[in-house]
């Protein structure tokens, strides 16, 4: 069945829809379908929103968050917002971070529920681009599209 065909067309166009509503999109946000989920997007976010900017800011929280970071690497220099804990049992607070988001960061990168060592972290504050893995929460929960830019799922 061609991925053009009108019944495929119908049933990507009421998929659409139903995340949409379910989730509460914006309008002015688009839904990709686009294969390799979230894992596949810790390279092309940045390779698609460095732009002429030479890093991002990263809130390493747990295995995901880490393995976005080393991904982003080949592209970009990664600035760890903090330093994780060894075992990712617990976000330091935010008087303990090494460094302030920058607003010179091409973005930030933060994923919202870390399933491997059961950390949520909240959307951070943030004066770039804002980029989410919600993988782990999404359909779940309501989620607050507000100053995003980006939000992946698997």
């Amino acid at each position: 069945m061609s991925q053009r065909s009108p019944i495929v067309i119908k049933i990507l166009d009421e998929t659409r829809d139903l995340i949409r509503n379910l989730m509460q999109v914006p309008k002015d946000f688009e839904i990709l379908f686009m294969q390799g989920g979230a894992t596949a997007q810790f390279s092309a976010i940045p390779m698609n929103l460095k732009s002429s900017k030479s890093h991002a800011d990263y809130f390493i929280t747990g295995r995901w968050s880490q393995k976005a970071a080393e991904e982003a690497e080949k592209y970009l220099t990664v600035h760890k917002v903090f330093e994780p804990s060894p075992d990712f049992s617990k976000i330091p607070e935010e008087s303990l971070w090494s460094f302030t988001i920058s607003e010179n960061s091409a973005y930030t990168y933060y994923c919202a529920n870390e399933t491997v060592h059961g950390v949520e972290f909240l959307a951070p504050k943030s004066k770039s681009l804002l980029v989410a893995d919600v993988s782990s929460c999404f359909l779940a929960k309501p989620f607050d599209f507000k100053n995003h830019a980006l939000q992946c799922v698997s």
